[in-house]
């Protein structure tokens, strides 16, 4: 029924069992993550991935599909994972997806026909075997990155399990990470089942391997996968919303954006003091990076990258939305319940102490104290005999 890579990508949502910490203040805890994993049902083949606080939802499973479309050494380069193209072969759009909730169902996914020609299909209640194909890839991401991870639930003591989000330590970006040295072993290590294989696939002694039957499909059974500038798949697939422009740049969520190097100098904090006209301007934007977004133009190219102030972008450089917002949370509890703290706060807002690090030292001294106390108290407690 799927005659071959790019006939039909499953969208799959799996909840991860550990808790995940801003980028900006390690001591406080954002939640925990939300995979969304594309699958080509010829090969099994992952290849496309995203990681959330939010959801399950249709942002999510957008960002994996505009995942799919992007160039994987580009992709894994902006978190420091050099591969090569082969490592994980795919940057391609399908003919069709195959969701598995029904959020999915929306009108915004059936906008996808018109603006990426990607048709939603509706075969998920008589589909053959997908659901079959992601029980086999989570397992080995969750195997992989989770439950392997020294802060994870299922490796805690059964009494600790209820204060699990106490021994978080890894950022969303950290997860990413983690994500994608799984996906890559997923993709060239994880072997199928030999009813994968054809008979011209045993003719020509492909190896029952995700990657090597994503090649080979390439070679023999090409023309249902599409590659499109990756601009185009970002404005039609990335969240939408409404900046403002204003003289000093682009005004969007707290965060101040330019589009020549003159604005480059002006800071953001100045966006709040200062009363200045301001016109609505649509953009589209990156959840899992505040590093850029993106104005939406008339014409070619259909989007402008407009990037964070350079002063600001040595704060804030790799955070996500998650985080900003979290910190924008902070900011207006402190408000609300305590005096206005000093400019010096302000500028300086938040510490980069790896709060993990610092318990397991204290806990090494106090273990080293305990110790030297207890040699200590034997000696001065010994008792001396006299002959």
């Amino acid at each position: 029924m799927i005659p071959g890579p790019g006939f039909l990508f499953g969208i799959h949502a799996v909840i991860g069992d550990i808790c995940l910490v801003s980028m900006l203040d390690r001591r406080r805890i954002l939640g925990r993550p939300v995979m969304y994993i594309v699958v080509d049902l010829f090969s099994d083949l992952i290849v496309g991935m995203s990681v959330s606080l939010d959801g399950p939802h249709w942002e999510g499973a957008m960002l994996a599909l505009e995942n799919a479309a992007h160039d994987k050494v580009a992709f894994c380069k902006e978190y420091g994972v050099d591969i090569t193209e082969d490592d994980w072969p795919c940057q391609h759009l399908p003919k069709a997806i195959l969701p598995s909730r029904d959020e999915l169902f929306s009108n915004q996914a059936h906008n996808l026909t018109g603006t990426l020609g990607i048709e939603v299909s509706n075969m998920a209640l008589d589909c053959s075997g997908w659901k079959e194909t992601f029980r086999r890839s989570i397992p080995i991401l969750e195997d992989g990155v989770i439950h392997w991870e020294p802060r994870s639930v299922n490796n805690l003591p059964e009494s600790r399990q209820k204060g699990y989000q106490l021994d978080a330590c890894l950022t969303l970006y950290d997860f990413h990470r983690l994500m994608i040295y799984c996906v890559i072993e997923h993709n060239q290590a994880h072997r199928l089942s030999d009813d994968y294989l054809d008979r011209d696939m045993i003719a020509d002694s492909v190896k029952p391997y995700p990657r090597d039957l994503w090649k080979w499909g390439i070679r023999n059974r090409p023309g249902m996968l599409r590659v499109i500038p990756l601009d185009i798949a970002r404005r039609n697939l990335l969240s939408e919303a409404e900046a403002s422009a204003i003289s000093e740049g682009i005004y969007f969520r707290n965060m101040l954006y330019s589009l020549d190097e003159v604005i480059q100098n002006q800071r953001f904090e100045q966006a709040h003091t200062r009363n200045k006209r301001s016109r609505s301007t649509p953009i589209v934007y990156d959840p899992r990076a505040v590093d850029q977004i993106y104005m939406v133009l008339q014409g070619v190219p259909p989007i402008k990258a407009c990037r964070l102030l350079e002063k600001d972008q040595k704060e804030f450089k790799g955070c996500t939305w998650f985080d900003i917002e979290d910190l924008i949370t902070l900011y207006t509890s402190e408000r609300v319940t305590r005096a206005p703290v000093s400019q010096q706060r302000v500028k300086h807002p938040v510490t980069r102490l790896d709060v993990s690090e610092e318990a397991q030292r204290r806990i090494r001294e106090v273990v080293e104290n305990r110790a030297a106390e207890r040699v200590q108290e034997r000696e001065m407690n010994l008792w001396e005999f006299q002959e």
